[in-house]
């Protein structure tokens, strides 16, 4: 692939955002509100506070409680910084930043194509399916953290198939921190990661040491941040969601009875249930 060829990968994927945008006046649902929410009062009111509550998992104790109990804040991040530069407060300037983002998708793409086939028009073709993006559009061009998670996804896999020596494992690690910063599951990451680097076993320490050091350069501020504010590395939330039976249960109240042994009860029957029907539902997507 060639500059022309990404050029125009960029220019149809913006023209194609564009026309949809026209027709997305709002963020839309619970997540991208909240994105919005908080990259507003980033933007505005230059504090991470919030004056409302959607949900209890982290002990509600009154308003305003801390930001990002739930949430991880890159996307709000994202909004907040889009508002700041084009010097407004509406979600038209909060989503600035991630309709260029959605832009550069179908670049990366074409490139992890063309890397994986050797063939240019491979890699041409991808990108152009690449800028109709179907299902996910309207997730794209909103405040929620879908762009930023294929955009270090696409980067973390063409990374991880070149030899930049020992940056290579930094960049993972720095890409994985990214997702974690984006998504409280994305420190995930780091285990195919670690995968590539014990490749070679008499460099793996060197490389994993290397990854990791990678990934907390992102995360120690944030880290710390939450040490200070919420009593704990990570908010006590993210834990408590493995113990959610059902969907209501985000809105629970006494969050402290969302155990494993509240999950336990509900029998091993409605584990197994749950568990399958949520592997056959991956697994349909993944195939299609």
């Amino acid at each position: 692939m060639n500059w022309k060829g990404y050029l125009l990968l960029f220019s149809l994927a913006l023209i194609t955002i564009i026309a949809f945008i026209v027709f997305q006046s709002a963020p839309g649902y619970m997540d991208a509100e909240y994105y919005y929410a908080m990259g507003l009062r980033i933007a505005r009111d230059q504090t991470f506070s919030e004056p409302f509550a959607w949900n209890f998992l982290n002990g509600y104790k009154g308003l305003p409680q801390p930001g990002f109990g739930f949430w991880m804040p890159l996307p709000a991040f994202i909004a907040g910084l889009s508002m700041i530069l084009s010097n407004g407060f509406e979600f038209s300037n909060a989503r600035i930043g991630f309709i260029l983002i959605a832009a550069i998708i179908p670049l990366l793409t074409a490139e992890i194509a063309f890397k994986i086939s050797g063939k240019k028009r491979v890699g041409l073709i991808a990108g152009l399916f690449c800028v109709f993006p179907g299902f996910y559009a309207p997730f794209l061009t909103t405040t929620d953290s879908f762009g930023l998670m294929m955009l270090f996804g696409g980067m973390y896999f063409v990374i991880a198939r070149q030899n930049y020596g020992k940056w290579k494992y930094f960049l993972l690690g720095l890409l994985t921190g990214l997702m974690h910063l984006t998504r409280a599951d994305g420190f995930i990451w780091l285990v195919p990661a670690i995968l590539i680097a014990v490749d070679d076993r008499k460099a793996a320490l060197k490389r994993i040491m290397t990854l990791i050091f990678g990934y907390l350069s992102v995360m120690i501020p944030w880290f710390i941040r939450n040490w200070f504010v919420l009593g704990s590395l990570l908010p006590a939330g993210n834990a408590r969601m493995f113990w959610i039976r059902s969907y209501n249960d985000l809105f629970l109240y006494h969050a402290d009875l969302l155990t494993f042994t509240s999950w336990f009860d509900q029998g091993v029957r409605s584990i197994l249930y749950s568990i399958s029907k949520a592997f056959l539902s991956n697994l349909q997507t993944a195939i299609f």
